[in-house]
């Protein structure tokens, strides 16, 4: 231990890891890990960090050095690590400590801490930033608190169900004309090879822009369907399925036009005459699609009505809603008896926010008027509504299609807010009787704003491997969007803007996207559930040959903290968006698995870090550049994908086998055992 202390003081201000000293001490990371514990009584990573912010803080009270020089000089790569560090041992700031010490004459030593004394050794000096190993192949870095170990202990023989993950079932890519561009069409083509989406979601395919509806000098109204033919032979040519959505609006079928995203309309025809012009629309439309595509392929799409969340934004009121949904409803079951109809759109948020009362309305009309959807789709945006008056989130909506804004909506403090909101709205259906029925959260994401900086971060990858994992009760889960070309135009020039989708708008994968892939590795098994937990889910498969382990450190945002406010490009460069979240440190699992049959195994270990499947990161590894050429863009993409390791395993008589992982914050692992 001797050596230890003294190799530490000596290189502090080195990168030095710990299996560098254990070599110089003839031990393996794990023994010198138990003998420091045992010989110090704190692990080695609090006990550097303790010594490191002693450092800090002996700093503040004899130097003038700035902030960002103490924390550099105390082995501190990022300033707002120490900063939250340092809150956390002396509550307060550091700037705030040194205006209470270092402005007095001298410095007693009850004032400003001395070098911290071990006994029987004393250190003088600090290490810098140190990295941690797992026991397997992911370094983690030291100066970071650890979460107490997860123990997780289970048998193959257990069965708690099949593994049901609908991750993949819809797609959202914003508006249909958008499909005619090769872009979004090699885009698409990838993803449906690499995720296996089913169904293909989108707006506006009777909107003005698809030049679909006219009428002659007289009023009569007449139908174009070439663009239309167009986006729907491209989406069957990529061997997905439409989710028809009967929206936007003709401007020559509504009275008023009141628009919160871009130029469509998004009002209803409210009178007798245009809703029988709608009607004409949809019966039209149906029609030409059972001619063109054949009864048999259409009965395999889902059609729906414009969603009813535009009823919280007074953009329509629930009974125009209704007869709107009414005249559509009929008019595809006119021409198709068997058409799925999926309804009705709304806004989980403002449903927890207002109640269950519109949702209760539309349900009792339908019951009443015999016209009850095949399956019920809401919307979840992860916001607390509540925060902001909803004229100020219209606002902010509309106008950050022209310019930057802020958060148009606060999001929730509520980490498992898509559960409690699901939960909400599935026992008014229950109520009805109605449970059984699919239930489908066709747009979902952590926040409503198409700038929030972390939506390029590594915090989206563990977001949708909680939110999914969680939510296997459900039929389906379509995030917003597939590409940052999305509903709105792309204003920003930043690679790397807040954008809301899987991937930036010239195609590169951001670590959201990994993490889909990740689950389409895991639903491949088609495993059964041996355990599940906060923050890990242990499958396999019949034949027990295949064992499959998915871990995540999912750290919520902190609401203090957190940029909630539009920033200039060159900020969005050189933003510390991790500062946002709350800083847990790393969670270790300690896993054993017994009741697996004897022989060797292979072990393969996938994992989603800042280091590994971040391209943000890495971007902003290589300076944050402007990528404008292919070449340069396909570079990103091949560098930043996600982290591989191999490992063969043998099961020995015992039949057991342990495994210990420490994951960073915003960290998935997926971990894959094949018998050979």
């Amino acid at each position: 231990m001797q050596e230890v202390l003294s190799y530490l003081s000596m290189h502090f201000s080195e990168n030095i890891s710990m299996q560098e000293v254990a070599d110089r001490v003839y031990l393996s990371k794990s023994h010198l890990s138990r003998e420091f514990q045992k010989n110090m009584g704190i692990p080695f990573s609090e006990y550097l960090r303790k010594l490191r912010l002693n450092h800090v803080a002996y700093l503040l009270c004899h130097t003038q050095k700035t902030i960002t020089d103490i924390a550099m000089s105390s082995g501190y790569s990022n300033i707002n690590t120490m900063i939250l560090n340092f809150h956390e041992k002396y509550g307060e700031t550091p700037s705030s400590y040194r205006k209470k010490h270092y402005e007095k004459d001298d410095f007693p030593s009850s004032s400003c801490p001395q070098p911290l004394e071990t006994a029987p050794f004393q250190i003088n000096s600090y290490m810098s930033l140190l990295k941690h190993a797992a026991f397997e192949e992911i370094s983690r870095p030291l100066d970071k608190k650890q979460q107490s170990p997860v123990h997780i202990r289970t048998s193959l023989l257990k069965n708690m169900g099949p593994l049901h993950l609908c991750h993949n079932d819809t797609i959202n890519i914003g508006w249909a004309n958008s499909l005619m561009t090769k872009t979004l069409y090699q885009v698409l083509a990838r993803t449906v090879r690499e995720i296996g989406f089913r169904y293909i979601r989108f707006h506006g395919i009777l909107d003005d822009s698809m030049d679909l509806y006219h009428e002659t000098a007289d009023g009569t109204p007449w139908l174009s369907f070439t663009y239309l033919d167009m986006v729907l032979d491209e989406i069957l040519e990529l061997g997905l399925k439409p989710f028809f959505e009967f929206g936007y609006t003709p401007y020559s079928l509504v009275e008023k036009v009141h628009n919160i995203f871009g130029t469509s309309c998004m009002n209803l025809p409210n009178t007798p005459k245009l809703l029988d012009k709608w009607q004409f629309v949809v019966e039209n439309v149906m029609a030409h699609l059972l001619e063109r595509y054949g009864h048999e392929e259409v009965l395999r799409w889902r059609f729906a009505p414009i969603n009813a969340l535009y009823v919280f934004y007074h953009i329509f009121s629930v009974e125009e809603y209704l007869a709107y949904y009414e005249r559509t409803f009929r008019s595809i079951r006119n021409f198709a008896p068997d058409a799925q109809i999926y309804a009705f759109g709304l806004d989980t948020g403002f449903l927890s926010l207002k109640g269950t009362k519109i949702l209760e309305e539309m349900l009792d009309y339908c019951v009443n008027h015999n016209c009850m959807p095949d399956a019920f789709t809401f919307q979840c945006f992860g916001c607390d509504y509540s925060k902001t008056p909803l004229n100020k989130t219209e606002d902010k909506l509309a106008s950050e299609l022209d310019r930057q804004s802020d958060e148009p909506a606060c999001v929730s403090a509520d980490p498992d807010i898509l559960k409690h909101e699901i939960a909400l709205c599935k026992k008014v259906l229950q109520k009805y009787g109605l449970e059984k029925r699919p239930f489908h959260i066709i747009e979902w994401n952590s926040t409503i704003w198409q700038s929030d900086l972390s939506n390029d971060t590594c915090f989206k990858a563990a977001f949708i491997i909680k939110n999914i994992l969680e939510n296997q009760n459900i039929n389906g889960i379509a995030y917003t969007h597939l590409t940052d070309y999305s509903e709105r135009r792309v204003l920003k020039s930043s690679l790397y803007h807040g954008g809301y989708g899987l991937l930036t708008y010239n195609g590169i994968s951001k670590a959201g996207y990994f993490s889909y892939q990740f689950l389409t590795m895991l639903q491949q098994e088609k495993g059964i559930i041996t355990a599940q937990g906060n923050g890990y889910l242990i499958t396999r498969t019949k034949d027990y040959k295949k064992i499959q382990i998915i871990l995540y450190h999912y750290c919520h945002y902190d609401m203090q903290n957190r940029i909630d406010y539009a920033v200039s490009a060159e900020e969005q460069r050189t933003a510390d968006r991790y500062y946002g979240f709350t800083q847990s440190g790393t969670k270790n699992f300690h896993l054993h698995l017994s009741d697996i049959p004897e022989g060797t195994y292979l072990k393969h270990s996938f994992s989603i870090t800042i280091e590994h499947g971040s391209s943000y990161d890495t971007w902003m590894l290589l300076g944050s550049p402007d990528f404008r050429g292919r070449q340069q863009i396909e570079y990103l993409n091949n560098i930043s994908t996600f982290g591989l390791h191999y490992e063969p395993i043998h099961i020995t008589d015992t039949k057991e086998w342990s495994h210990s992982a420490i994951l960073d914050e915003h960290e998935v692992r997926l971990i894959l055992i094949d018998k050979k």
